[in-house]
C-alpha cells in the first residue's frame, strides 16, 4: 500500500465530501482496504473507510506518511520521504 504513495500518488479528504465520495477516495489507495478489513475487521461500508482513514492515521503517527491540513479544511496524505525530500536543492 505504501507504494501507492511512493509512486506519487495523494490522497486528499475534507468534511466537504459526501460519505459516497468519501469512502471511492479511500478505496483508491491501492491494498488500503484490504488491510483495513484485515485488521480492524470494519461491520459495514461506512465504519470501513473509517477504519482505513484510521489506518492512514496510524501509518502518519509512524512516520510512514505525511499529513498536511491546509486552510480548506482538507486533509491531506503524502509520502513521507518525497515531502522531506522535495525542497532540497531549491536554493
Amino acid at each position: 500500500m505504501l507504494e501507492w504513495f511512493s509512486s506519487g500518488h495523494h490522497l486528499e479528504l475534507g468534511d466537504d465530501l459526501s460519505q459516497a465520495d468519501y469512502a471511492k477516495a479511500l478505496g483508491s489507495v491501492k491494498g488500503l482496504g484490504d488491510l483495513a478489513a484485515r485488521y480492524l475487521e470494519p461491520r459495514d461500508a461506512d465504519e470501513h473507510a473509517v477504519a482505513m482513514e484510521l489506518v492512514l492515521e496510524g501509518l502518519h503517527q509512524s512516520s510512514m506518511l505525511s499529513r498536511e491540513r491546509t486552510d480548506t479544511g482538507r486533509t491531506g496524505y503524502k509520502d513521507m520521504l518525497k515531502q522531506m525530500l522535495s525542497g532540497l536543492g531549491d536554493d
